[in-house]
């Protein structure tokens, strides 16, 4: 693989290369998933991942200048800088009209969070699903041991990183000079974190984001710790049509065996069973929480349509219903009842299923049922799922 550090050199103010990167082309996209790096990563540590996920699945991953193929280039010095050239590639490649999820690790998770923070700021359509991988909330100040990083000598630096689980066997023989060179992108990366952190937990008030996040991490990270992890709830609130904020939807916590590079194998010495267990188990969940919160919205809220916009169809109808009576008899049937909250439901996990098996706005969904209410629920399911019935 691509070695995770490189010459960092800064000289030259030009960025030439894009910022994102096509990992593999798809045909017929349902959703493209944006994948953030690790601080001094690149667009190498989701080498591999484009396989794992349905033919439906767009993957782009972030390449940030100042290392690798980009390491002549100026690396960026301000997240909102970062962020508008973000939005300015997303609306390039025409992914700001299209569903969009956001996977950031470690330090990619902040700028993941920053730049749907920047979206939602510009009545932008948000991605349907923000997934952040081993970094705490920015609710407050980064541990004592963790502040002004990137200031540090490269001898405190290299401690640093070996706590927190980087590829260091690389760096052990290279003269001072190179180490300057090589940790540089790093802690460009470190200063941009650092930057990002001490804004928003100093702000007296942020304002939440409006769509689903899942947060995982390694449970034997030393760096972040699980309740660090779960105070990103006070960071989201469920989108509007919404009902239930569970894990299936709106938020959840998931550890993985491992440390901070849980699902990564970045040194020879680390367990490949272990890693490649928590690498499935963490592609999975990605993959299955994208098409549930895919699932769970209307059509109309994933064109980037106006939430004030009458909703004419039956799924809109009922998933509006659910929202505002929640407990109120939808129908009577052979066996019992089912209230608004629980036909939704039981909708969302069919149109879940539509959608993992090619369910699209060009693609009919077919039934042979008897006159029972599980016709009315793969009719809501198709809807949801943008399908016609």
């Amino acid at each position: 693989g691509v070695s995770q550090y490189s010459e960092g050199a800064l000289s030259q103010p030009s960025r030439g290369r894009p910022l994102l990167q096509c990992m593999q082309r798809k045909e017929r996209v349902h959703v493209s998933l944006i994948l953030f790096p690790h601080a001094g990563g690149n667009a190498s540590a989701y080498d591999g991942w484009a396989d794992a996920f349905p033919p439906t699945f767009e993957l782009w991953a972030v390449h940030l200048p100042g290392r690798a193929a980009r390491s002549g280039e100026r690396a960026y010095t301000s997240a909102a800088e970062l962020c508008e050239e973000m939005l300015s590639q997303l609306g390039e490649h025409g992914l700001l009209s299209a569903p969009l999820a956001f996977f950031g690790h470690s330090f990619g998770a902040l700028v993941a969070y920053e730049t749907a923070r920047l979206m939602q700021s510009r009545d932008l359509q948000l991605p349907v699903s923000l997934l952040l991988s081993s970094h705490g909330a920015p609710s407050e100040c980064l541990p004592l041991a963790q502040r002004e990083l990137s200031t540090r000598n490269d001898t405190a630096l290299f401690r640093m990183l070996r706590t927190w689980g980087y590829p260091t066997s690389e760096l052990k023989d290279v003269s001072p000079d190179v180490l300057t060179q090589l940790l540089a992108p790093l802690r460009a990366d470190l200063a941009l974190r650092e930057h990002i952190v001490c804004t928003l937990s100093s702000s007296p008030t942020v304002e939440p984001l409006r769509t689903c996040v899942h947060v995982f991490g390694g449970d034997r990270d030393r760096s972040v710790e699980p309740v660090e992890l779960a105070r990103w709830r006070e960071h989201f609130v469920p989108p509007a049509l919404m009902h239930d904020a569970d894990e299936r939807t709106g938020f959840s916590v998931v550890l993985l065996p491992g440390g901070h590079f849980y699902a990564w194998k970045l040194e020879a010495s680390e367990d490949d069973e272990e890693v490649t267990t928590s690498r499935t188990a963490l592609v999975d969940a990605v993959r299955n929480r994208i098409t549930l919160a895919l699932a769970a919205r209307p059509p109309s809220l994933l064109v980037g349509q106006s939430l004030s916009t009458p909703a004419p169809h039956m799924h809109e109808r009922v998933l509006a219903w659910a929202e505002r009576t929640p407990g109120a008899t939808a129908l009577i049937h052979e066996r019992g009842e089912l209230t608004y909250a629980q036909l939704a439901e039981e909708a969302r996990l069919l149109a879940c299923w539509f959608v993992a098996h090619g369910a699209a706005p060009s693609i009919s969904v077919a039934s042979l049922l008897e006159h029972r209410y599980e016709f009315l629920v793969a009719q809501l399911a198709a809807g949801l799922a943008a399908a016609a019935f």
